[in-house]
């Protein structure tokens, strides 16, 4: 868990939410963001969670590539 909330880290909107591609990868290479801090996010649970597994899964297939 890596939280950057107000950082320059990755491209952000004016509101401070991290843009993410379907995938949940951010502009950042092996960065990956899920939940109520990306872009569009529903504010959730059951949708931070679903989220949080698309970047598990995604970032297990950028680490095995």
């Amino acid at each position: 868990f890596f939280f950057f909330y107000g950082s320059n880290l990755c491209d952000m909107d004016e509101n401070g939410n991290v843009m993410v591609e379907l995938s949940m990868k951010t502009s950042v290479s092996c960065l990956f963001a899920a939940g109520d801090i990306r872009i569009h996010a529903s504010k959730q649970v059951v949708c931070a969670a679903g989220d949080g597994a698309t970047a598990g899964i995604q970032a297990l297939e950028y680490v095995n590539h």
